[in-house]
């Protein structure tokens, strides 16, 4: 959503935190437990999209019972019932089919039928602190290996769930306990759909059947933001450049696709993996894994390590490959030694091919297009910071748009956006992103420079159909004739 939205909705996630009814809480955790009384005992604790409300019970034991009373917070999500439904079903199905240490699930209310007026999803209390509290690097040898050999065992397990498409875990709406499947869920699709950019009807119409439809529907929901987030570019150099790297970025995810993995395995994976959502206790035991709210079935090129592991997050790893190089051998190590601990094992037979075998075969820029496709929000920077491959980027640039005169006029439709954004924000009192120029000089006339931008564009294509005088040019002749 571009910075005015952002705003907006901002502010109506803080008065529909204040208006949740504390009384209300209470009394709805107890008529889950027997109408025992209970207090709020901490502070709110509020995440990206939800409110949680930790209580105690008051039942006069020296270890009295605690819960954790959850809310999504209403306004910055687009499907909160469906995103309630995926999350509810993901964690009971690994509760029922794995070892993975999830939160188990008390109770919920899907409409808001209910005291506090709120959908609700009430959890076990876990005790412990986030992984991110902890500087990984300050860790001893054997206290990163137990770290490392837990995390694997996840991994391990998520890969062993396999399915015959691609989408997120749900139940039917009749609230039986039975699994299905419908379209996967993402950060990004949520964030552009509450924007108004109407990115659900790309993903959201039903699961996938190949690795193909779903990365071409992931490529489209990168565009979506690029063509309709009204600040997705600072200027035009830079919408030039980054609609230049998106179709690179298509190409390259086109070709990324291995066909013996088009028709799976597709296999569950969290998707929001990060230090965050991971509990340890005082012995680094991981105690619980958090919100799966974005968990997905997806393609097994899409189950990647995370980055964090190296002690940087994807975006920061340029010039920095070694060090990914270096965690990817090493945890891929731990993840084998394990696999073929298991294979000894009948009942725990891993699935074919193993998890370390599959990441055998990845190379670090099949790792950078991956995470990628997983956070298409960051796609761009990621081209741009890994996957780039270009001996004169000017040149490149330049042909792109003589090849794709359209492509003009949607820079020129972009930057036409990009001011009536800034005329807006200015009016509205709206702080403008850093990077965009604070400057809200009016494009030129959008059809004048249509028109101008067409002219030359035919005027280039009959150059390039004369060889002797082409080669005769500037390599920047391109270049200077469209930005005249």
């Amino acid at each position: 959503m571009d910075a005015i939205r952002k705003t907006l909705v901002d502010r109506q996630c803080l008065a529909f935190i204040d208006s949740i009814d504390k009384k209300a809480v209470c009394g709805l955790a107890s008529s889950f437990n027997r109408g025992t009384a209970c207090h709020i005992f901490e502070e709110p604790r509020r995440g990206s999209y939800n409110v949680c409300f930790p209580v105690e019970f008051d039942d006069g034991s020296d270890n009295p019972e605690r819960w954790m009373v959850r809310f999504p917070i209403l306004p910055c999500l687009a499907f909160p019932e469906k995103k309630l439904r995926s999350e509810i079903a993901t964690m009971k199905y690994l509760k029922a089919r794995t070892t993975i240490p999830v939160p188990k699930v008390l109770g919920y209310e899907l409409k808001g039928d209910n005291p506090v007026g709120r959908p609700f999803m009430i959890l076990e209390y876990i005790e412990g602190s986030p992984l991110f509290k902890i500087n990984l690097s300050t860790l001893t040898e054997e206290e990163q290996m137990g770290l490392y050999s837990q995390l694997a065992s996840i991994f391990i397990q998520l890969r062993q769930q396999e399915f015959d498409q691609i989408g997120s875990l749900t139940f039917p709406v009749n609230d039986s306990e039975d699994f299905a499947l419908a379209g996967p869920f993402s950060v990004d699709v949520n964030a552009q759909q509450v924007g108004g950019l109407n990115a659900g009807d790309l993903m959201l119409a039903g699961a996938f059947g190949s690795t193909k439809e779903y990365v071409s529907a992931l490529t489209a929901v990168i565009f979506n933001r690029f063509y309709k987030k009204r600040d997705s570019v600072f200027d035009e150099t830079d919408a030039r450049m980054e609609l230049y790297g998106l179709y690179q970025f298509r190409q390259l995810s086109e070709g990324w696709i291995k066909p013996n993995y088009n028709n799976g395995p597709f296999v569950l994976n969290h998707c929001d993996f990060s230090p965050s959502n991971i509990i340890v206790n005082g012995s680094l035991k991981v105690v619980a894994l958090l919100d799966w709210e974005w968990s997905c079935i997806v393609p097994i090129q899409l189950f990647l390590p995370p980055s964090w592991l190296t002690g940087y997050d994807v975006n920061g790893l340029e010039g920095r490959e070694g060090c990914l190089e270096q965690m990817l051998s090493r945890f891929k190590s731990v993840v084998r030694e394990m696999e073929l601990k298991q294979g000894s094992e009948v009942d725990k037979m891993p699935r074919t091919p193993p998890l370390s075998e599959f990441w055998d075969h990845m190379t670090v820029k099949d790792y950078f297009i991956g995470h990628a496709l997983l956070r298409t929000q960051y796609a761009g920077d990621i081209f741009w910071s890994h996957l780039l491959e270009t001996e004169d980027i000017d040149k490149d640039v330049d042909g792109f748009y003589a090849e794709k005169p359209a492509e003009v006029i949607t820079i020129q439709q972009k930057l036409e956006d990009l001011w009536k954004f800034k005329e807006e924000a200015g009016a509205l009192g709206v702080e403008i992103p850093d990077g965009i120029d604070k400057e809200r000089t009016p494009p030129a006339d959008l059809m004048n420079s249509i028109n101008a931008c067409l002219a030359r564009a035919d005027s280039l294509i009959k150059e390039k159909s004369q060889p002797e005088k082409a080669n005769q040019s500037s390599p920047f002749l391109i270049h200077s004739l469209l930005r005249r």
